[in-house]
C-alpha cells in the first residue's frame, strides 16, 4: 500500500542536473516515508544519476548547462505510470509524512 492506502497510485517526478548528493538524500527520505511510491527522475543532459533499482530514469541529450526544469520534469511525468504525480526537486526533502495527512 502507498501513503494513501491504495497500491500503486502516486509517482514522484523530479528533474536532475549533477546533484547526486541531494538526489541520494531525497530518495532515501521518500523510500523511508513511502516505500511503495514510484519515483521518476529525468536527467537534463548531465552525468546520469545513480538511483536504486525500481526508479525510472530518463535522460535528455547531453548539454553544458540545464536550460529549464520544465523539460526534464515533463519527461519524468511522461515516463511515470501512476495515476497521481507529485512534482518536486531533489532539494525538497520530506522529513515527515505529508501524503497521508
Amino acid at each position: 500500500m502507498d501513503a494513501l492506502g491504495v497500491p500503486g497510485v502516486i509517482s514522484v517526478c523530479m528533474p536532475f542536473w549533477n546533484r547526486q548528493g541531494l538526489l541520494d538524500r531525497s530518495l532515501a527520505a521518500y523510500r523511508r516515508l513511502y516505500p511503495d511510491l514510484e519515483i521518476s527522475v529525468c536527467d537534463d543532459g548531465s552525468t546520469p544519476p545513480v538511483v536504486a533499482p525500481g526508479c525510472i530514469v530518463t535522460s535528455l541529450p547531453v548539454k553544458k548547462r540545464p536550460l529549464s526544469a520544465c523539460t526534464p520534469m515533463n519527461a519524468a511525468v511522461r515516463a511515470s505510470t501512476r495515476d497521481i504525480v507529485c512534482l518536486t526537486n531533489p532539494e525538497c526533502e520530506h522529513r515527515d509524512d505529508v501524503f497521508s495527512k
